[in-house]
């Protein structure tokens, strides 16, 4: 069971039932084997699970290959639902290659759960756009780039003067989520909280404006997408963080 090989760092955090997790065919997971030397983590799929039996996942591909994996091999799998990251311990079961490659494994004994940081940043390179609040009306858009995300706020970068700090930008972005890669439109008022002028290749080499820019009033609907959104790209790169 999960006390037969040490636990990681991921598992010190507070004991929870399989069901706080909020699992669902589809969703993704992060793999990382025990006993390899990279502490690299695969990203993959649930496909099934039988309460108390086993969980079934995709095996992941590594450089157009199944990973190899084999039965009594220890894992821990990691999991981002909400506002939680939740971590266990399971062992390889069964591998099986038909009708596809995947793996059975033990069911979760004991289950960590751990908060994520609600400003948690994420070092992303997303398109965007942006104009004054108090110009809406007759102002043109201006591209920007967002180069970090964070459910409270944003690092902007943008050829243009989008005005001083406390006043209100008007940014616009899209988001693609998983599972369906579906595209969510964000509206969302940002007020200025930080200006840095910078010479970037980005512009050629002209001077550009660096945001830091905070979502002090986002709506439910945007807060939810936003939320997701950073917590299917930590579950894809943990790398990302910033």
């Amino acid at each position: 069971m999960d006390q037969e090989f040490p636990l990681t760092e991921d598992l010190a955090g507070a004991q929870c039932d399989f069901e706080d997790m909020h699992l669902h065919v589809g969703d993704k997971v992060q793999i990382e084997m025990l006993e390899a030397h990279d502490n690299a983590r695969h990203l993959t799929t649930l496909i099934g699970y039988l309460k108390g039996v086993s969980l079934l996942v995709k095996t992941p591909i590594v450089n157009g290959l199944s990973l190899p994996m084999g039965v009594g091999d220890a894992i821990v799998v990691r999991v981002f639902s909400g506002m939680k990251a939740y971590a266990f311990n399971a062992k390889v079961e069964r591998v099986c290659l038909s009708p596809f490659a995947y793996v059975h494994l033990s069911f979760p004994a004991n289950i960590r759960s751990m908060e994520v940081r609600k400003a948690m940043r994420l070092r992303v390179d997303m398109p965007a756009t942006a104009m004054k609040v108090k110009d809406r009306e007759n102002a043109v858009p201006i591209p920007v780039i967002i180069s970090n995300l964070s459910i409270s706020g944003a690092l902007i970068d943008s050829g243009a003067d989008l005005g001083d700090i406390g006043d209100f930008v008007a940014l616009a972005f899209t988001l693609r989520i998983q599972p369906n890669e579906y595209e969510a439109d964000l509206k969302v008022d940002a007020m200025i909280h930080t200006i840095n002028k910078r010479h970037s290749a980005d512009f050629a080499g002209r001077e550009f404006f660096e945001y830091g820019m905070e979502f002090p009033m986002l709506p439910m609907p945007e807060a939810i997408m936003l939320q997701n959104f950073i917590y299917q790209v930590l579950v894809e790169d943990h790398h990302k963080i910033v």
